[in-house]
């Protein structure tokens, strides 16, 4: 077999056949070389069934020189990138890469991720003159994306220098990530080989912080205090404890600058398990943040320390530390936000964070809040909505809910266009949204009727009065229990207030301006699978009043999620068939793309 080192013009390199790894890399080398060769695989075949040895071997030995060069030339006139310019043929390949949105997790970012260095090597693979282009355009390579682990981690110190070479002075957008595994206990970092090699690819790192765009670390937090760098143009930050509970811990997450030296001002932070103080960044041009298992604390200070904050989400806040006497007392009235996102939290922290007139937000017009466990909401919530006095459009509630909170807190944001409320299992025992859907029926009309009692009143005083969700353009309400999906079936028409002659079955004032301006409803039940197996009832006139609003231009969708099996879903459709008066769809009645589908 013919060395790496020899000529390899007109020569023939052997690969070797007993280990397929070790193959792969000697053609890897090969490729990188950037010279012309010719392969010659020696196959091993059993004699009993190939004793000759194949024609192409002989071939390739005996090729001269001219016929390489006769093939090279034929390949270049193939090839439609060999007659493009340099320029032309890398902006080509630049647009090749895949497109790496924002937001994503974990698993999707590390997706994305593979995909572009697999972009990139297939490019380099096709041929020398591809290879020369991709190898040498260092827009190319800024994204720097490496999955690394103990057993790879000196093979991945080389990679990421030679990498990082091949960017010049770009800015970087940075990618690390260490998954946990369960099988393999997170002290394997801390042997001191492995922490010397990790710390000998942290330093490669290091050294181009200064062109840190992106920077975003997904790794345990023994080793999130090795990027010691001064990465002063930094646009976004991405920071995940990758390790199991505790949630909590104090390692440094992204090590100080020396003083009088500028700090990071990103615009974009995302944090997972790690304490927003240490992380040495002055926060005055944040506008979006994301943040998971922090404290109550750290979600206080972000407000606080972040005055242009548009879009802030929270999602499972840790409150195990805070009581009344390290408590948040620091009034915050901010002018900036106007997306809130609080996932995945009980009902007491929700009320810490509206409590004691702490929070206002003067401009916020997208509120999403998610609360699955705990008691139901406290007047804490309502006061918030109040003290804002936002111009909110865009409401999600999934929530504890109780009869005597709930339309309070809706009569708080008049201004709202989409509304979706999800009660919990977790409300209150008596609670059904039956008092909701009637406050909606009957006040339809966005300005109230003329009331001679009322004449001295000026109309739009008495409408900011009376009015309840005036504006509101799209509803969509999950019951969880069927005695709640029950009692407002039969109130789904008259939500819409159009109005109808029940004699003639016409009458039609949509185009009205002192109609409410719903024109969809969405209703979607999913009982536990505990639930016992009920008909759902339709009355014939809910039916045809349903009809005669879609023909009218207005979108109603039901759906009912099965968690029972076909033989008691016929059993169900055989009892409902006994009864008069009563008329039930299986499967088969669509409304806008929902199906109602019977339990």
């Amino acid at each position: 077999m013919s060395g790496l080192n020899e000529p390899l013009t007109g020569n023939t390199v052997t690969l070797p056949t007993a280990n397929h790894y070790s193959r792969l890399k000697m053609l890897s080398e090969l490729l990188k070389s950037g010279k012309d060769i010719i392969l010659c695989i020696n196959i091993q075949t059993n004699s009993a069934i190939s004793s000759p040895k194949p024609p192409v071997q002989s071939c390739n030995r005996n090729r001269s020189r001219q016929e390489i060069m006769r093939l090279t030339r034929l390949n270049e006139l193939s090839d439609p990138m060999a007659k493009m310019s340099v320029e032309v043929a890398s902006t080509i390949f630049k647009l090749c890469l895949p497109f790496i949105p924002d937001g994503l997790t974990d698993d999707d970012q590390e997706g994305y991720s593979k995909f572009n260095n697999q972009t990139l090597f297939a490019l380099g693979a096709v041929c020398k003159w591809w290879r020369e282009i991709v190898w040498t355009t260092p827009q190319m390579w800024t994204l720097v994306n490496l999955v690394v682990g103990p057993k790879n981690l000196a093979t991945t110190t080389i990679i990421a220098k030679e990498w990082l070479e091949r960017t010049r002075h770009l800015p970087l957008n940075i990618q690390i990530y260490i998954p946990h595994l369960p099988h393999r206990p997170e002290s394997v970092w801390t042997f001191e080989p492995t922490m010397a090699e990790f710390t000998r690819f942290s330093e490669v790192l290091n050294a181009s912080s200064e062109r840190w765009a992106d920077l975003d670390l997904r790794m345990p937090a023994v080793l999130l205090d090795k990027f010691t760098g001064r990465p002063a143009n930094l646009r976004s930050i991405c920071i995940i404890n990758t390790s199991p509970k505790p949630y909590y811990n104090d390692y440094i997450a992204l090590a100080r600058t020396a003083e009088g030296e500028a700090k990071p001002a990103p615009t974009y932070l995302s944090i997972t398990a790690v304490q927003f103080e240490s992380i040495d960044a002055t926060w005055s041009n944040l506008t979006r943040v994301g943040v998971q298992r922090i404290s109550m604390l750290d979600a206080f200070d972000i407000l606080l320390q972040a005055p242009r904050l548009e879009r802030y989400e929270l999602e499972d806040v840790d409150c195990t530390t805070y009581n009344d006497e390290n408590a948040w007392f620091t009034p915050i009235i901010h002018q900036n936000l106007r997306h809130l996102r609080i996932e995945d939290v009980r009902t007491d922290i929700l009320n810490h964070l509206c409590a004691e007139n702490l929070l206002s937000f003067l401009l916020l017009d997208t509120l999403y809040i998610e609360v699955q466990y705990g008691f139901p909401i406290s007047n804490d919530f309502v006061a918030l909505l109040e003290r804002s006095a936002c111009p909110l459009v865009d409401l999600t509630f999934i929530a504890p809910f109780n009869n005597d909170l709930l339309i309070p807190m809706l009569k708080t944001v008049s201004s709202l266009r989409r509304l979706i409320l999800v009660p919990t299992y977790f409300s209150h025992g008596d609670y059904t949204g039956e008092s909701l859907f009637k406050r909606i029926v009957h006040t339809t009309q966005r300005i109230p009727l003329f009331d001679e009692s009322q004449a001295s009143i000026p109309t739009a005083a008495r409408a900011r009065d009376d009015a309840f969700l005036p504006e509101l353009e799209y509803f969509a309400y999950h019951p969880r229990k069927f005695e709640d999906f029950d009692k407002i079936w039969d109130l789904i028409p008259g939500l819409f207030g159009v109005a109808d002659d029940p004699t003639t079955g016409t009458g039609n004032n949509i185009d009205d301006p002192y109609r409410r301006p719903l024109v969809k409803v969405d209703i979607v039940y999913e009982p536990r699978k505990s639930a016992s197996t009920r008909p759902l009832l339709l009355s014939i006139e809910t039916w045809s009043r349903i009809m005669k609003l879609r023909e009218k231009g207005l979108s109603i969708g039901i759906t009912v999620f099965s968690l029972h099996d076909e033989t008691t879903r016929e059993k169900v459709a055989s009892w409902m068939q006994a009864r008069s008066g009563r008329i039930t769809y299986f499967d088969s009645l669509s409304l806008e793309n929902k199906t109602i589908i019977l339990l």
